[in-house]
């Protein structure tokens, strides 16, 4: 952009003014850009050697946890470790807090702690890893559809979600904070839907050594209740 000046009838100058250039260093500008690259794949790398250190122990872990009754606080961050680092089956977990603490404090203490872990995993997610995981998304039509799909009916797509147990809550975790679930739909729907499987689990961990009769009606009631909700999950995705 130019401002002249005139001095007479046939003189003039001209003066040019600078455009704007941002002063800062190439170099420093490029670390900004791969500060958040950098701080997602530390996530990444802790939570490798983590869950490493945690297989490579998990028979010792086991037996500590069978064979003690730490505080219930204790415990709480024991369960909410594994089930962020799902190394050993959550539903071992639970039928060991059942064995020990019986079936209403063993239940509540594994739905706090798996509830807890859901939100931890869903925030780092969200915040580290939402937009790259959108775009991959935004590559596969299909995909884009049903992740559409998913957060016009987000409550309800969690809630199956969770009573549904050979999804894995891990990717029902991840996929909930890229796909644009709201937080509080999140939340409500984890929290209810968690709770038949724990129930179970930790039935099954308080009366299994004692009372195998009655595990096995639980249990078969469990799969009736696990159909019913199969076909009206299938009834909701035909009609969504």
């Amino acid at each position: 952009m130019a401002k002249c000046f005139s001095f007479g009838r046939d003189f003039s100058r001209c003066h040019l003014k600078e455009p704007y250039v941002d002063k800062k260093p190439i170099q420093e500008q490029e670390q900004e850009q791969e500060q958040p690259s950098m701080k997602r794949w530390y996530v990444v790398a802790v939570y490798a050697i983590i869950a490493a250190l945690t297989m490579l122990y998990k028979d010792d872990i086991l037996f500590w946890l069978r064979n003690s009754q730490p505080p219930v606080v204790v415990m709480y961050l024991v369960v909410t470790f594994f089930a962020l680092i799902p190394v050993i089956p959550y539903s071992i977990v639970i039928a060991i807090m059942g064995l020990v603490y019986g079936l209403t404090g063993g239940a509540l203490i594994s739905w706090l702690g798996g509830l807890s872990a859901s939100v931890m995993m869903y925030a780092v997610v969200k915040y580290y890893f939402h937009e790259r995981g959108r775009l991959y998304i935004a590559r596969f039509r299909r995909l884009e559809q049903f992740t559409r799909m998913i957060e016009q009916n987000a409550f309800f797509a969690i809630l199956f979600a969770r009573l549904i147990p050979i999804i894995p809550q891990a990717l029902v975790n991840t996929y909930a904070g890229v796909a644009a679930v709201p937080f509080s739909a999140y939340v409500a729907a984890s929290a209810l839907g968690k709770i038949p499987g724990m129930a179970l689990y930790a039935f099954v961990g308080e009366n299994v050594l004692t009372d195998i009769k009655t595990v096995l009606i639980a249990a078969l009631v469990y799969a009736v209740f696990l159909l019913l909700t199969f076909g009206m999950y299938r009834l909701w995705r035909r009609t969504s």
